[in-house]
């Protein structure tokens, strides 16, 4: 064969090689563009909730705080003072470090108490009479509102709230916290590049936990593929989330890189594509799922549940009870090491252990109210599980099944040669038999692409550990759940005996 045409066959089959290489590249890009943003796009809903979840602690604090320093005796009493002397000895009682008040003033950098003639006392930090006058300005337009203003080179966010005797107004209480606090708090609970947090005060945006592409919040929602918004209490905050998705459009800028060299350099990117797919992109989607809702199940740990429990510390030290707040650091602490520890697998034995310092610090914080029956046999040390298996499942127990009611938890272990079985049941208010059916079908088809994630973090929880399971184990394996109406629910499940590999010796 002449070499010519030997070359023309090359540049044909070339060619053809080229046109197939560029569909694949093409369909690849466009399924693989669809999976990812799907998969952000559940990642984004689930992290909102966990981010949502810990602002509105914070902010919560700072609104009760407030309407409950606007209920205080003792703040009435000063504005009932008949001189201004009076006015300014009640409130210096009231500014010390003793006073009954002084657990209210805590949550923020400045408190201010205005009569309705606008004279004022600082109950807790410093600021300028010039600031405290705007502030005044601003509170005395709506009072109740949630507004911000700079003043003296700071910048604050202002919550107030009228303080009454009866009917009769008698002045406002201004609770004042330094913007760039409020920014750090948003930055800690938001750890994600693709996602934005925004603090809103009806639509006027307050702070945001970086700088914002667009200016009006119309503009945001608009670009943004996906975002989340909440009310907080009675207050006028309100947190917007929300996700511009980065990270997709990194990945169209890659494919229109490499389009061009995989024209030029044919074979060899041929061969780094499989290479590349084989060592890199085959990983599957369920197990990226896992990883992300098992780091939000120990974000909502170590983030809200923190937070909670520190609350409780602190009342105890007011309290003076020193050792249950000891003995309640004591248990926050095992379960953070054991919500971060890196072993995929522990005894169950150690599993069954951090429930009880779980449930400890649940009782401390509702005394009276929980009870739970914990098995304890010899052999348990010698199964393992997967590791935050059966704390989300108590926790679903105590927060939704009982429900703030009294109550009780039972955990029962089971095995055999080749199973183990776990159930935890409750006897709190249980489900009817339409929504105990929603829930299955919800936690079955939790993989099933046209199937959202439910908002609900206890569904989240429920799917997240029928998906460990079969993923980990086999799809033989799952969680099953039982309830009746006034009887209580009660989750199984079921897993593989392993058995602990036993310390070689030499």
């Amino acid at each position: 064969m002449k070499k010519g045409r030997i070359f023309k066959i090359f540049l044909f089959s070339a060619g053809l090689l080229g046109l197939f290489l560029l569909l694949i590249w093409i369909v690849f890009y466009l399924l693989t563009g669809t999976v990812i943003e799907r998969k952000l796009e559940e990642q984004a809903a689930s992290t909102s909730e966990a981010i949502i979840s810990g602002l509105q602690e914070q902010l919560l604090l700072l609104e009760n705080n407030a309407l409950e320093l606007s209920y205080s005796a003792d703040v009435v009493d000063m504005l009932l003072a008949e001189d201004t002397f009076s006015f300014y000895e009640a409130g210096g009682k009231l500014a010390g470090e003793k006073s009954p008040v002084a657990g209210l003033l805590r949550p923020a950098d400045v408190v201010i108490l205005f009569d309705n003639d606008g004279m004022f006392f600082r109950l807790r930090g410093s600021i300028g009479n010039t600031a405290c006058k705007k502030s005044f300005s601003l509170a005395e337009k709506d009072r109740g509102a949630v507004f911000s203003f700079g003043s003296e080179n700071r910048d604050y966010i202002a919550a107030c709230e009228p303080v009454k005797d009866g009917q009769k107004t008698l002045g406002t209480l201004v609770f004042l916290v330094e913007e760039n606090r409020i920014e750090r708090m948003l930055k800690t609970y938001n750890r994600s590049e693709d996602i934005g947090v925004i603090l809103l005060a009806g639509d006027r945006i307050l702070c945001t936990d970086r700088p914002l592409q667009n200016t009006t919040l119309e503009s945001i929602k608009s670009e943004a593929v996906f975002f989340s918004e909440k009310e907080i209490g009675l207050s006028g905050f309100r947190i917007l989330v929300y996700s511009y998705r980065k990270g997709l459009n990194g990945l169209s800028a890659y494919f229109r890189v490499a389009l061009p060299v995989t024209a030029v350099i044919l074979l060899l990117t041929i061969a780094f594509f499989v290479k590349y797919m084989r060592d890199h992109m085959v990983e599957p989607i369920e197990l990226m799922r896992e990883r992300s809702l098992k780091y939000l199940l120990k974000k909502q740990i170590s983030a809200h549940f923190t937070v909670n429990t520190l609350n409780v510390i602190r009342a105890l030290i007011y309290k003076d009870d020193k050792e249950t707040a000891s003995d309640t650091c004591d248990e926050l602490a095992a379960l953070l090491r054991y919500a971060n520890a890196g072993e995929d697998r522990i005894p169950l034995s150690e599993e069954l252990y951090v429930i009880g310092q779980y449930v400890a610090i649940m009782r401390t914080r509702y005394p009276g109210m929980i009870e739970i029956d914990i098995p304890e046999e010899e052999g348990f040390e010698e199964i393992m599980i997967p590791r935050m298996l059966l704390q989300p499942v108590v926790e679903n127990a105590i927060v939704h099944g009982l429900s703030g009611s009294k109550g009780k938890i039972s955990i029962d272990v089971n095995l055999n040669n080749e199973d183990l079985y776990i159930k935890v049941s409750d006897n709190g208010k249980g489900m009817d038999e339409d929504k105990l059916a929603e829930l299955i079908k919800d936690i079955r088809s939790a993989d099933a692409p046209e199937v959202k994630e439910s908002e609900e973090l206890h569904h989240i929880a429920l799917q997240n550990i029928e998906r460990r399971i079969k993923t980990q184990c086999g799809e033989k394996y799952g969680i099953d759940i039982s309830s009746r109406t006034g009887e209580g629910t009660c989750v199984t499940l079921h897993l593989p005996h392993i058995q602990a590999e036993s310390p070689q010796t030499s």
